[in-house]
């Protein structure tokens, strides 16, 4: 449970970073606004995301995934919360060595639901795609000054620009840099194996989470409610 809810702290620190406050893109002069319009639409013309999550992502999902199975299976316990003394008992066993015994179709299956996955994404952002080049606008016009945003614009009629234009946005999923994304997910997952006394220490002065057997009468009416389910069915019963 604590390493679940580390990596969705990660996770959620990764997605939502920490802004820094800027103009409000309502208030934006509408010229500030129409170049950064016209810039957004460069960097992210129609169809440009369903054109990464077909030309790209199949490489890099396979890519991860094997990353990802050959990686022992002792790095992903320690995420979970095995005590230390099962983890050791663990060896070099890998993720793929074992579904090389309970699932021998286990690459295909990896590779159909992949496609499945693309295709659905694919769909979602695509539909998404104007709100975000409007956002893109909205963006640049509140950072950048008229003249800041004239001079990109300038520079995106270029053919050097054009062609950088084009390659704004698929060239974070070249394979010359996503090689260097999934070499660092063995060193990530090492890292996060061995985050178990720092996060011990961090959080030592805290209460510990409390069990459904702590909580008052009121509380464990409350919890039942929020999950559905009967007081009885929380079980903990003092």
């Amino acid at each position: 449970m604590q390493a679940g809810r580390m990596l969705m702290t990660l996770a959620v620190l990764g997605l939502l970073p920490a802004a820094p406050a800027f103009a409000d893109p309502a208030a934006a002069d509408p010229a500030r606004l129409a170049l950064g319009r016209a810039i957004a639409a460069r960097l992210l013309p129609a169809g440009a995301y369903a054109r990464m999550m077909k030309g790209s992502f199949d490489g890099i999902v396979d890519k991860t995934v094997d990353t990802m199975g050959q990686a022992p299976i002792a790095s992903l316990a320690a995420m979970s919360g095995m005590p230390q003394d099962k983890i050791g008992k663990l060896g070099k066993t890998t993720l793929a060595g074992i579904m090389a015994i309970l699932d021998p179709a286990y690459p295909q299956r990896v590779a159909v639901v992949t496609q499945v996955m693309l295709a659905r994404m694919s769909t979602v952002m695509a539909d998404f795609e104007p709100s975000m080049r409007e956002g893109l606008a909205e963006a640049y016009a509140a950072r950048l000054s008229a003249a800041q945003l004239g001079d990109i614009e300038h520079f995106l009629e270029t053919p050097s620009g054009s062609a950088y234009a084009a390659n704004a946005l698929t060239i974070q999923t070249d394979p010359a840099v996503m090689s260097r994304v999934t070499a660092m997910i063995p060193a990530m997952m090492q890292a996060l194996q061995g985050m178990g006394p720092d996060i011990a220490k961090a959080t030592a002065n805290l209460p510990p989470p409390r069990r459904v057997a702590d909580l008052a009468p009121a509380e464990r009416q409350r919890l039942a409610a929020l999950l559905g389910i009967s007081e009885t069915k929380l079980g903990g019963n003092k």
